[in-house]
């Protein structure tokens, strides 16, 4: 294990500097604190569908039974941080419906929530109310430390034993295993089993237990390895489900280039602890994955990772790396200057053809694409690649389809003079990619939606493109739609921020403006004033049981409170045979 601990001050990992540089408008300290959990159903008000926002308030009688519902999830102690980050979690317990997970670092945990197959008004996570006991509401995820922030990444991994039952991965970047901050991810395996509780301790020591799951230990000290987490579908075409985790500190190709490592599954039940190490140096272990390095330096590759699905229809499933941090410095790229961003897919490879990368590779007038393709970004302090995800197939073409968040573009041609609305790209998969992707081409007044498109608000600092993801399919026409996060709209007050479901992307059609009222899409607000929602989203999968796709937005500085603790929102969009009786509700002050 390489232990380094020569770093400048501003390198220490005290929070997120961009996020501390360019967030929101007030900072957020978080304090290590306990927590619980409780969910509670707000109705939601307008015909459906309806592109209005979905509010908090009062659920009416007099609205339509097929409005859009809202469950809220909440952390119940101060700076919990609840929401920081969410994601869909697969069907974790073989109960036939899908569950979320929701990560608390500010208390060290991550919830995974059971869905249900009904529709319930208030549910107490721990079990306290008496409706339930908390092994039939949730699974409580607990750090290995109290400093370590367990819960800052999670998602669905996938079913990464081959068992048929879904696991999760949990990121903890200030984890000190392999060296102070070195940072640890934990896939944690679905069970039938019933149970409360899964402490990540169990994953230390000379002896773990590894029949719960196993603990990958980054590589160097300071490298947050799990700062970004994700589940990478089949990249070695083995049958079993990958991981893929960020450490946007790691300093293989530079001084703080970034890396990501893609660990490949074993089909069996005891898969032993990894060392991120092992994929390092001259003769890296490629039997248990490969590592990602960023192009040198101050990249920040790995600050969000994600699988892309099937992008060139190869059969074997593809990743996607953020590095917001680049920096163009190709003489004549339209994207040269601070900070652009990129974004980089990496192809998925036969296991016998398993080696690591070097992004560097993607760089110049003459990349290799053969191992994938770079996404640069449109401008200046754009910071593309700060949120990545996998977008599904969203316009319909057999090739899966990337999102590549920018929460710090500055909009040019269409909306001049607006200060970091941010914006989202789609990028459209296909067969070859013979050359890297320059974003600046989606951008207005001509862009050329032949290879995707982009979605923005004309509102300054609303961050757009701060959170990404697939969506599911939310509206139920067939076709893939993504999730996009505007953490500091001021639509129901300052920094209360939104989400926004984005649909109807078939047939090459145009760029996306997120106006408060407009065809395909719907607009998910925060409850009020700080509530940041949208800070993280993902697709929830089937959370209510009634067999259409839900979406979950994170709000870490939910709800109302001061200081709060941070929540969560499944939003569900009902059918007749899930409509509950009207409840009155208090709104929020």
């Amino acid at each position: 294990m390489v232990i380094n601990a020569e770093r400048p001050a501003l390198r220490r990992f005290y929070g997120e500097p961009a996020l501390l540089s360019f967030g929101f408008r007030s900072c957020f300290l978080p304090a290590v604190l306990g927590a619980a959990a409780t969910l509670l159903l707000f109705g939601c008000g307008g015909p459906y569908p309806s592109n209005d926002p979905i509010p908090s308030g009062l659920e009416l009688p007099t609205v339509s039974p097929y409005a859009p519902y809202r469950i809220e999830i909440v952390g119940q102690a101060a700076y919990d941080g609840a929401g920081h980050s969410v994601s869909g979690a697969g069907d974790t317990n073989g109960d036939g419906t899908d569950d979320v997970i929701i990560g608390a670092f500010g208390s060290n945990v991550a919830y995974v929530v059971y869905g249900e197959e009904r529709v319930v008004t208030t549910i107490d996570v721990d079990g306290s109310g008496g409706i339930a006991p908390d092994y039939k509401i949730r699974l409580k995820i607990i750090g290995e430390v109290a400093s370590d922030r367990a819960g800052w990444s999670v998602s669905a991994a996938g079913d990464v034993n081959g068992d048929g039952i879904d696991d999760v991965i949990v990121g903890a970047p200030r984890n000190d295993a392999g060296g102070n901050d070195a940072g640890a991810a934990y896939v944690v395996y679905g069970t039938k089993v019933e149970r409360s509780t899964v402490d990540l301790g169990v994953f230390a020591g000379s002896g773990p237990s590894n029949t719960v799951g196993f603990r990958m230990v980054g590589e160097a000290a300071l490298d947050a390895a799990s700062s970004s987490v994700s589940g990478a579908g089949d990249v070695n075409g083995d049958g079993t489900d990958d991981v893929i985790v960020g450490a946007r500190l790691n300093d293989a190709g530079g001084d703080a280039s970034g890396v990501a490592y893609v660990i490949f599954a074993f089909k069996h039940a005891d898969t032993p602890n990894i060392d991120l190490g092992d994929l390092a140096g001259p003769m890296p272990n490629n039997n248990i994955g490969f590592k990602i390095t960023g192009e040198p330096d101050h990249n920040l590759a790995g600050r969000s990772v994600s699988g892309a699905g099937d992008i060139n229809a190869d059969g074997y499933d593809d990743v996607i790396v953020g590095a917001p941090d680049f920096i163009a410095q190709v003489v004549g790229d339209p994207s040269a200057g601070t900070t652009a961003g990129a974004a980089y897919v990496v192809y998925g490879v036969e296991h016998a053809n398993t080696a690591n990368v070097d992004l560097a590779v993607l760089a110049g007038p003459k990349p290799d694409t053969t191992i994938g393709f770079k996404i640069i970004g449109q401008s200046v302090l754009n910071n593309a690649g700060y949120a990545v995800s996998g977008a599904g197939d969203v316009n319909a073409d057999g090739y899966d389809d990337v999102i590549v968040g920018a929460p710090q573009n500055g909009t040019g041609g269409l909306f001049p003079g607006y200060a970091f609305p941010g914006a989202a790209y789609v990028v459209y998969g296909k067969r070859e990619f013979d050359a890297n992707v320059e974003l600046d081409v989606l951008d207005w007044p001509d862009p050329d939606n032949t290879i995707g498109f982009k979605i923005t608000v004309k509102q300054d600092l609303d961050r757009v493109g701060q959170s990404v993801s697939d969506a599911g399919d939310f509206n139920r026409d067939g076709v893939d739609d993504v999730i996009v996060g505007a953490p500091t709209s001021d639509a129901l007050g300052t920094d209360s921020g939104a989400a926004y479901v984005v649909y109807d992307q078939t047939g090459g059609q145009s760029n996306v403006y997120l106006g408060p009222v407009g065809t395909g899409r719907h607009r998910i607000v925060g409850k009020g004033a700080d509530d940041g929602a949208g800070f993280s989203v993902s697709g929830a999968g089937d959370f209510s049981g009634d067999g259409h796709d839900d979406v979950i937005v994170g709000a870490f500085r939910g709800t109302v409170t001061n200081p709060a603790p941070g929540a969560a929102y499944v939003i569900v969009k009902r059918t007749p045979e899930l409509v509950p009786p009207p409840t009155m509700v208090p709104s929020s002050p």
